[in-house]
């Protein structure tokens, strides 16, 4: 977690907001925003919504403001937009309950924020992005310093363990010479799309701001949770997501080979990726033994 001043958070100047967007809109630097801080608060309500959305995907958009090389998500809301379990777009509707709760927000003074981008899931299929979302954030990134996030809730759910990633398009005269590639946990039927869009993108790294009021409560939640954590087996709660890893794995590999399209960097990508999903049983299995010598 990051430690900054948050009164930067809370405040909102627009004439330094609208000064800050004239001379970095047409800057040549296609990795201008490198990193992107996010509330607990702001993630909390991504991931409650995405998790609530289970296999469909869902939509909201963030509140923030920006630096010259940060983008700050102090909170988001969700919409009611609700895709399939492939897509979900922005409809007028969604926009329409964007600028309401941006007028409700001025008239109740708290003026610390403009949109500073939009969030939705990928339901157990990785955080990266789709052509249809490419599309989607070139628009935002017309209109202001924005980032696209993407939550996968399933993974989330399975795993412990926030899947949360943060994007911005290159402009669209670069030629990127890198390639979102080797991100192979994204399910098969599922390549095709992300293929097609690596190479227009970027990923920022993503902190995370506590205030003194946050970590209050967050050392409260973990106080009285900790019984239940012991309780939970990692296991059982696992083995479902660990035995999809494998059979999509599997899938993958049986394809390739039967094409005769697989390499020495695809069998090392696929020994990581076993490595991996080793590593997650291992650490389950000590765990588990752990809980069984304390609790008998």
């Amino acid at each position: 977690m990051e430690d900054i001043d948050e009164s930067f958070f809370y405040t909102f100047d627009s004439e330094e907001y609208n000064k800050l967007w004239a001379e970095v809109k047409n800057s040549e630097d296609p990795v201008l925003y490198k990193t992107c801080i996010i509330t607990p608060r702001a993630l909390i309500t991504m991931v409650d919504h995405a998790i609530a959305g289970d296999r469909n995907e869902i939509l909201g958009f963030c509140l923030g403001k920006a630096t010259k090389n940060t983008i700050l998500v102090n909170d988001v809301f969700s919409t009611t937009t609700l895709g399939t379990e492939t897509n979900c777009y922005a409809t007028t509707e969604s926009y329409v309950q964007y600028f309401a709760v941006k007028e409700s927000l001025e008239l109740s003074g708290r003026q610390s924020a403009n949109v500073s981008g939009w969030y939705h899931s990928h339901p157990d299929y990785g955080c990266w992005l789709s052509t249809t979302d490419v599309i989607a954030q070139n628009i935002m990134q017309a209109t202001g310093p924005m980032v696209a996030l993407v939550v996968d809730p399933i993974k989330t759910a399975n795993t412990g363990k926030v899947f949360l990633g943060a994007f911005r398009n290159f402009p669209q005269s670069y030629i990127s010479s890198q390639h979102n590639f080797g991100n192979s946990l994204i399910p098969s039927e599922k390549i095709k799309d992300y293929g097609a869009s690596a190479g227009k993108y970027y990923q920022l790294a993503i902190n995370y701001f506590l205030t003194d009021s946050d970590k209050l409560v967050l050392n409260d939640i973990i106080q009285h949770s900790w019984g239940e954590e012991l309780a939970e087996s990692p296991l059982i709660a696992n083995s479902i997501f660990i035995a999809a890893q494998i059979n999509d794995q599997a899938a993958k590999r049986i394809n390739m080979l039967a094409n005769n399209v697989m390499s020495g960097t695809d069998i090392e990508t696929l020994k990581n990726i076993v490595r991996g999903i080793n590593e997650d049983r291992r650490a389950g299995i000590m765990i588990q033994k752990m809980k069984s010598e304390v609790f008998g």
